[in-house]
């Protein structure tokens, strides 16, 4: 726009309807004006002679295109940056890899999904504990506050073995699971030597110790002491009613624990009392004592025998 004039001011008039008066149009063949020159019809007559542009209004006409171009390509760009991005969920995703369950080499001991009783586990209701088989599971009971074992069939004299467990805890959010192996011969609680592993899925703990005798100076009904060997908490709890998978290998004095297809921990025998080479193996449900009754229900049990003499199924 040159310089010195004033923008058209804005509104709802517009030039078009801007007040006269206006010159009266020229139009060849009316009367009163100049008569179109010979030779051309009155249609064909050319205009009034066209006023020449100045050059100046075409270049500062082309400018003023080129900005408004310019600044709606710079509106449409700021526009697509302030527009809210939906965010999607991304395909590639960093997850843990579970460490790989180790293959049994062993031959078997039992391998039982509990259709039956053909492999003769002690089964039996007493008050406020027992175990029964229904419904393919093998299910223990334990409503004492105490531990109950279960003697795994077979499994008298284990040293090196791997043992498979999955079962649900449907009652008993305080209550361990666990194994209890290499146990020594003897009766009752005063010869229950060996080592244990226990978990209670529902807050995540679990440990491994050993159990030998009482040092000098105990009280006189004391009858078990142990040593601490392993323990921690689940990262991922697994809630009651909830199917768990758990793992025990042991070789030598080495012991390792899974869960669900994760290792949790590995721990060696290196305590000051010999390390128990052989012995049984049960299974075990200790209650919460809390008034609630422990229901464990097993769908599957599996042991192998990786370096004993053993019995085989």
């Amino acid at each position: 726009m040159p310089a010195g004039s004033q923008p058209p001011a804005t509104g709802t008039t517009s030039y078009y309807n801007s007040p006269g008066p206006y010159p009266p149009l020229s139009v060849y063949g009316q009367p009163g004006q100049p008569q179109p020159p010979i030779g051309y019809p009155p249609y064909m007559a050319p205009g009034a002679p066209k006023k020449r542009i100045n050059p100046l209004f075409i270049a500062l006409g082309i400018v003023l295109v080129v900005m408004v171009v310019l600044c709606g390509v710079l509106a449409y760009n700021l526009n697509a940056a302030l527009t809210p991005v939906s965010r999607t969920t991304p395909t590639n995703t960093i997850t843990s890899t579970p460490t790989a369950l180790p293959t049994p080499t062993g031959k078997p001991i039992i391998d039982d999904n509990f259709g039956d009783n053909k492999n003769n586990w002690d089964l039996f209701q007493r008050s406020g504990y027992g175990a029964s088989i229904d419904q393919h599971l093998l299910v223990m009971s334990e409503g004492n506050g105490k531990t109950f074992l279960e003697h795994i069939p077979g499994a008298q004299a284990m040293t090196d073995f791997q043992i498979d467990m999955t079962y649900i805890l449907q009652n008993g959010d305080q209550a361990y699971v666990g194994v209890l192996f290499r146990r020594q011969s003897g009766a009752g609680n005063q010869k229950l030597r060996g080592y244990v592993l226990m978990i209670a899925p529902g807050s995540g703990r679990y440990f491994i110790r050993k159990i030998v005798d009482p040092s000098a100076g105990n009280p006189s009904d004391t009858v078990n002491a142990t040593i601490n060997l392993a323990s921690g908490i689940l990262d991922d709890p697994v809630p009651l009613n909830r199917s768990i998978q758990t793992t025990l290998t042991i070789q030598g004095t080495r012991m390792t624990f899974y869960v669900n297809g994760k290792q949790i921990t590995t721990c060696d025998d290196n305590s000051s009392t010999s390390p128990y080479d052989t012995g049984s193996v049960d299974l075990l449900l200790q209650g919460s004592g809390s008034g609630t009754p422990a229901r464990l229900e097993l769908s599957h049990v599996a042991l192998y025998d990786n370096g004993s003499g053993g019995p085989s199924i």
